[in-house]
């Protein structure tokens, strides 16, 4: 049951079978690609009816007006995070990381389709998302493209990550880093591998 269509600019994910898990349903890049008007905003909110959903609110997009209608519609913070858009190449990547595993004395490595399993599990228990959705994410990163990453503390697996390259465009989430070593800037590591 999980969709994903286009609607008022944003990406809007959605799961009946996971309805109270935000990571999967939720809005993305609302306010980035095209303005953002009232009515837009009661388009999104028709996508998911009386389900509850998360926006993922671009930074320009964050004006009195726009925090004041999601205000009157019951919204609320939860976090703050953010998305990235540059231009990479090998060599200034490559550096990064290098610099970075020597500092931090950790590693990531890329890995196998054989440690799916491992990659969906630490996503899911580092978001608090449902472990019946381990399954469905495992599958997807299985899909052309994807990649797993596992961020490594000598022979202990401490953080997993994905990654997608499609037509010189890349991404990468789901990155999740275990309690124990959140502080140690495993997400920049994740980041210079990719």
């Amino acid at each position: 049951g999980f969709g994903a269509v286009h609607e008022s600019g944003a990406v809007a994910l959605r799961s009946p079978a996971a309805a109270t898990v935000l990571v999967v349903n939720r809005a993305i890049g609302w306010g980035a690609a095209q303005a953002i008007d009232e009515a837009s905003l009661d388009r999104l909110l028709a996508v998911y009816g009386d389900a509850g959903f998360g926006i993922e609110l671009c930074v320009r997009a964050q004006t009195a007006e726009v925090l004041a209608w999601l205000k009157a519609r019951r919204f609320r913070r939860l976090s703050r995070s953010q998305m990235v858009a540059c231009e990479a190449t090998k060599a200034k990547s490559a550096g990064r990381y290098e610099t970075w595993a020597r500092s931090t004395g950790l590693r990531v490595d890329r890995v196998g389709a054989e440690h799916a399993a491992t990659v969906a599990r630490l996503c899911c228990e580092n978001f608090k998302v449902p472990s019946a959705l381990a399954r469905w994410l495992q599958a997807g990163m299985l899909g052309e493209g994807w990649r797993r990453w596992l961020a490594f503390d000598g022979d202990m697996v401490v953080g997993a990550s994905l990654s997608r390259v499609r037509d010189g465009v890349g991404w990468f989430g789901w990155t999740s880093v275990n309690p124990s070593h959140r502080g140690r800037w495993i997400h920049a590591g994740f980041v210079a591998r990719q």
